[in-house]
């Protein structure tokens, strides 16, 4: 047990304790379950195949593989920055539009183009996403429209919503989103198509209907950094 409340579960997950008795780390911060569309954590599972379950819903929008990633319990997955890729399913018109995306990833490629998660159409292009580094910056939002932000990092969380980008919990400021059709785009991790693919670890990954706080986003940002 940690002095914040925050202590680590058997699988690797952590629960943040309190009166009401134990919350899984998706739910921090007073989420609503009923929002979380899916929470994968790779890190501490028991196999690559237990590595792919929502843990918020599993059998639904269970994480599945375009080409499998490298896994290993304490690293979470590994994605190779060429080939390999996870598509979950869910449709972005459904969870990225106006809701959250938040990763926390490890150990990334620097000096590039590195995009952790986010939806693409053809060759080229990719709508909302998250990347650790971009000429230097973090970046986030849309190809026509994206907003670069600081230094980029190998390793933290990031995390998109109501229209902002967070670092490790921290308001970095607007984003442009641009105009982007979500038809038939579903929401994938680990780069969206070549030559957008990431180079990293991605530890844990929560998707969520609705906008956070900023105080929802400190608080589950900090609950996944405890992974």
């Amino acid at each position: 047990m940690l002095s914040n409340g925050i202590h680590i579960g058997r699988r690797g997950g952590v629960r943040l304790t309190g009166g009401g008795g134990e919350t899984p780390w998706w739910l921090a911060g007073g989420i609503s379950a009923g929002n979380v569309v899916a929470a994968y954590q790779p890190k501490g599972a028991a196999s690559l195949a237990a590595s792919y379950v929502n843990l918020a819903n599993p059998g639904t929008n269970n994480a599945a593989p375009g080409v499998a990633p490298t896994w290993a319990t304490g690293t979470g997955w590994t994605f190779n920055g060429s080939t390999q890729w996870l598509n979950t399913g869910i449709q972005g018109s459904v969870a990225v539009l106006d809701g959250t995306l938040i990763v926390r990833y490890a150990n990334a490629a620097l000096g590039g183009y590195n995009v952790i998660a986010g939806l693409s159409t053809v060759a080229n292009t990719h709508n909302k996403f998250v990347a650790a580094a971009s000429d230097g910056q973090l970046e986030f939002g849309h190809k026509s429209a994206r907003t670069k932000f600081g230094t980029e990092s190998a390793a933290g969380v990031l995390a998109v919503t109501n229209g902002r980008a967070y670092q490790n919990g921290v308001d970095l400021g607007a984003i442009s989103i641009g105009a982007w059709s979500t038809s038939g785009n579903t929401l994938r991790i680990g780069g969206t198509v070549q030559p957008l693919f990431y180079t990293g670890d991605v530890i844990a990954m929560a998707v969520i209907t609705a906008s956070l706080t900023a105080g929802q986003v400190a608080a589950l940002s900090a609950a996944m950094a405890a992974l």
